[in-house]
């Protein structure tokens, strides 16, 4: 049934999901991966890429076809490809990620994959490599480390008593639009800059509660947030929702998206904090919260 998903369903996030799903499965083969490797979607040609490093010492016949999108039309296969060519060993391979050097290799991100992939005696590892330790000073991007703050426990802890409150969903739904809309969405309401709330609305009442009143004690790293500053000396917050070999496209609260050119940057840093402000208690008493939640489970439903 899955080989079947991932090579006739008409929705590409569900045939890339199907070869998901085939790998966790330990039954993944290299047919169902070659044909996923002309899929029209690009995404689902770099997850076929990615899922068929585990089947490199077996599965020789799929390198052919791999490297067959060198040229692939997206940055992302071809990055792709750059990273997972490290999975084999050969001169197809090596040759492979020398040509993808000529090509794009004035992108950071796509000569630090090729860097993970070339053998350490290769030549083209000296010709990129002083390159590389400029470059890595310049985009490398930390990952955020979030600690929780006593106070905002303490907060938490305080609204504990929203469990003993009959929360009202429609009264909810106005505490969503006035102060959680500007960054999620619910419901078809909302902009996308954090979470859709849908995803979370099963969570327990005390991981509710700490996302609402103390945002930094976890933090995804997919919803880390970044300030890039520009060589003028603008800083631009938001999220990183895209990047191309020319810029990244920044989204701001309100889903406000701004595209900003890498010949313009200077750094990009991860913020220390959440997106998610601090001190919601102070528009939300207990009763606002129940409501709130109430209308969380209400629309999953």
């Amino acid at each position: 049934v899955l080989e079947k998903i991932a090579a006739t369903s008409a929705n590409a996030k569900a045939r890339a999901q199907a070869l998901a799903a085939l790998d966790t499965l330990d039954a993944l083969t290299p047919a169902p991966l070659v044909a996923a490797l002309r899929d029209t979607d690009a995404h689902v040609r770099a997850a076929a890429i990615r899922l068929s490093e585990r089947l490199a010492a077996t599965a020789g016949e799929l390198l052919p076809a791999i490297v067959g999108l060198e040229a692939d039309p997206d940055m992302l296969v071809r990055r792709q490809l750059a990273f997972t060519l490290g999975e084999w060993r050969g001169v197809l391979a090596t040759d492979t990620l020398a040509r993808l050097a000529a090509r794009d290799g004035g992108d950071e991100w796509m000569r630090t994959a090729i860097l993970s992939s070339v053998p350490p005696d290769s030549p083209l590892m000296a010709a990129l490599s002083d390159d590389a330790k400029v470059a890595a000073k310049a985009v490398a991007l930390p990952k955020l480390a979030p600690t929780a703050s006593p106070d905002r426990a303490k907060i938490v802890a305080a609204y504990s008593a929203v469990a003993d409150l009959r929360g009202d969903a429609q009264r909810g739904r106005v505490v969503f639009q006035q102060t959680c809309a500007a960054c999620h969405r619910l419901k078809g309401d909302g902009s996308e800059v954090g979470p859709d709330l849908a995803m979370v609305a099963d969570k327990p009442l005390d991981w509710l509660l700490t996302a609402i009143f103390d945002p930094n004690a976890a933090v995804e790293a997919r919803y880390t947030a970044y300030t890039i500053t520009t060589k003028s000396g603008e800083e631009i917050p938001g999220l990183i929702v895209a990047e191309t070999a020319n810029n990244l496209v920044v989204r701001a609260p309100g889903g406000v998206e701004r595209a900003v050119l890498r010949s313009e940057m200077k750094s990009a840093k991860p913020l220390a904090r959440s997106l998610m402000p601090d001190g919601l208690e102070a528009a939300l008493k207990p009763q606002d919260a129940a409501d709130l939640i109430a209308w969380l489970r209400a629309a999953r439903r």
